[in-house]
């Protein structure tokens, strides 16, 4: 029997459903054709599409077209902007990713047409590709993934007795959703930094008290109060060592662990 040519575009049907995409084989006979998928109009309603990217640099409401949005916000040093999602209403199932693009001093701060975002009206990226990454239930939008952050980069200081150490971290939270982390070091080159950890040591023999403690001054700034006598740190070999009126750098790094 010869091989009976039939023309594809016979057996082409629209597809007007995204469940019809899904597992579809079309019998000829009892020969098994190739699928032939047609793709509905608006792709963008359906699970499984590229994510859209967007860049804006202006206050502006997010678009609810699409169902993987990424948004790459520039705040520069004038200004913060802010990025309105969507009523969750209108996109239950969405996902949208919000990023800081630039390392302006000005935040990007996201808020919501309505509803909350894990319980909060607001969230601010402060830091440069600081990013927020939100899914709509319907009702509310809950955090599935996020960075925030906040350096002072290496700052100098000869002087660590009854020292203060601020840093305005400007992501508006209070202290019980941040954590900070003390880098020292001889020079200004990080790599050649150690941490010291957040605590008191206080040397009997002495009466010294070394350490450092960490106080919030405002929702937007914290310090790191050091000891009357200094700081006190281990080498990598087990011994310790004082800084009282060294020549030191600091670098304190804030991290927003929970939104």
């Amino acid at each position: 029997m010869g091989r009976e040519e039939i023309a594809i575009s016979d057996y082409i049907e629209t597809l007007s459903a995204a469940s019809a995409l899904v597992g579809t084989e079309k019998f000829i006979g009892n020969q098994s054709a190739a699928t032939v998928y047609i793709a509905p109009t608006d792709v963008s309603t359906y699970v499984g599409v590229e994510t859209y990217i967007d860049t804006k640099s202006a206050d502006y409401n997010v678009s609810s077209t699409y169902r993987n949005y990424f948004g790459l916000v520039t705040a520069g040093s004038s200004a913060d902007v802010t990025a309105t999602l969507p009523d969750p209403a209108n996109v239950s199932g969405y996902m949208f990713t919000i990023m800081k693009a630039d390392a302006g001093t000005k935040n990007v701060i996201i808020d919501r047409a309505d509803g909350t975002i894990n319980g909060q009206t607001t969230v601010e990226l402060v830091s440069q590709y600081d990013y927020l990454k939100v899914v709509s239930d319907g009702s509310n939008y809950y955090v599935v993934d996020f960075l925030i952050s906040y350096e002072t980069g290496m700052t100098n200081i000869s002087d660590w007795t009854n020292a203060e150490l601020s840093a305005s971290h400007n992501m508006n939270v209070n202290i019980d959703k941040i954590e900070a982390r003390l880098i020292i070091s001889t020079d200004s080159d990080i790599a050649n930094g150690r941490e010291t950890g957040l605590c008191v040591t206080v040397l009997a023999t002495d009466d010294k008290r070394f350490g450092t403690i960490l106080f919030q001054d405002d929702t937007d700034t914290i310090h790191i109060q050091t000891g009357v006598d200094g700081v006190f740190y281990l080498e990598d070999d087990g011994t310790g060592q004082v800084i009282d009126n060294e020549n030191y750098y600091y670098n304190l790094l804030i991290k927003r662990w929970k939104i």
